[in-house]
């Protein structure tokens, strides 16, 4: 049984052929109107408000990011945690600092 939309696709085709180019207009003729220029007043420059809340990461273009999930003691977590409060830092910093000082310590022997 024919669907809806094969009904309509086949009652169109019938109606009138389908064609797809471009319509060509004719050329106009392009009025150039020169109006004096009215001074312009500067608007007025409002300072924004300051924003509340975390402020924006900023990350280099560059930089690939992945996703990574671990598992860890609660007890890590609960370190990781303090540290993100008291160092104002995200758990991506954090982690990332820990495995730079990881491979340094590893690999400077």
């Amino acid at each position: 049984m024919p669907t809806g939309f094969e009904k309509f696709s086949k009652k169109a085709l019938q109606e009138q052929p389908i064609s797809i180019r471009k319509v060509e207009q004719p050329e106009q003729e392009v009025k150039t109107v020169v109006r004096e220029a009215a001074p312009v007043q500067a608007a007025p420059v409002v300072a924004e408000k300051p924003r509340r809340g975390r402020k924006p990461i900023v990350r280099d273009d560059d930089e690939e990011i992945f996703t990574m999930t671990i598992k860890i003691k609660m007890s890590t977590k609960l370190k990781l945690d303090e540290l993100k409060f008291t160092e104002r830092k995200t758990l991506q910093d954090l982690t990332a600092e820990a495995f730079e000082d990881l491979y340094i310590k590893y690999r400077s022997k």
